[in-house]
């Protein structure tokens, strides 16, 4: 299954629920994904549009846990997207603790018998930026995983060369290349060979399309950003998605 993140249109709204909703519409599936958690519970209410959510990301105020009241919170958010349907939860481990606390801060989340499988994704800072830290914490904790492509391109190759050994760990893609522009740039745009990428890989599951407008140097217009979506869902199509 392929769907596009709902901050794909940040850039052009400040309104992310309008933005999802938009992409719902167009594209009938999104992953969600909110700055915070107001506007996920605004989200929630709006049950029409539950059956175009596909998996939830944690809101981006929460990627950064530390404490019990963050636990808390995520808990609700991981609630509101089993009340939409969603069949995944992605969640980013914390890098303003140890790595091992990271894991113990959630490990009673994880322990829970939810609808909604919790994916912890690959970060794009220390200490899960590099292969090894993330590796043994997936295999000691048997995670599911959340594998963001970007964050390994920029980072650390060693996942791409040893993503057999947690393959089985992973329930889905987040599918952008880099350019200039740095991160969670349009596939079209990039500088990767994705088909060969993905024939190494041999993973043709769940793969969400995420572009980070934030980091474009250039923001484009919005039928130029509709036209890289559908070029980069064509491709992906076409690879077997």
């Amino acid at each position: 299954m392929l769907t596009v993140s709902s901050g794909a249109l940040a850039r052009f709204s400040e309104n992310r629920i309008e933005s999802a909703r938009s992409l719902i519409t167009k594209y009938g599936a999104i992953e969600l994904i909110m700055e915070n958690m107001i506007q996920l519970e605004d989200f929630a209410k709006l049950t029409e549009l539950h059956k175009g959510v596909k998996s939830v990301h944690v809101p981006l105020e929460l990627c950064h846990y530390t404490n019990a009241a963050h636990i808390k919170a995520i808990v609700r958010a991981i609630e509101l997207s089993e009340m939409m349907g969603a069949a995944n939860f992605v969640l980013h481990l914390s890098d303003k603790v140890k790595p091992e606390e990271s894991v113990q801060l959630i490990e009673p989340i994880l322990k829970r018998n939810w609808k909604v499988r919790i994916a912890v994704e690959n970060g794009h800072k220390d200490p899960f930026m590099c292969f090894e830290p993330f590796l043994g914490l997936i295999k000691k904790y048997n995670l599911h995983v959340c594998f963001d492509m970007a964050h390994a391109l920029l980072n650390d190759v060693s996942f791409f060369e040893h993503f057999k050994e947690f393959k089985d760990n992973v329930v889905q893609l987040h599918v952008s290349d880099l350019n200039e522009t740095g991160m969670h740039a349009a596939l079209c745009r990039g500088q990767r060979d994705w088909q060969s990428l993905f024939h190494k890989l041999g993973y043709r599951g769940y793969a969400v399309l995420e572009y980070g407008l934030h980091r474009w140097k250039t923001l484009p217009t919005g039928s130029e950003l509709f036209n890289f979506i559908d070029t980069d869902l064509a491709m992906l199509r076409k690879l077997g998605f």
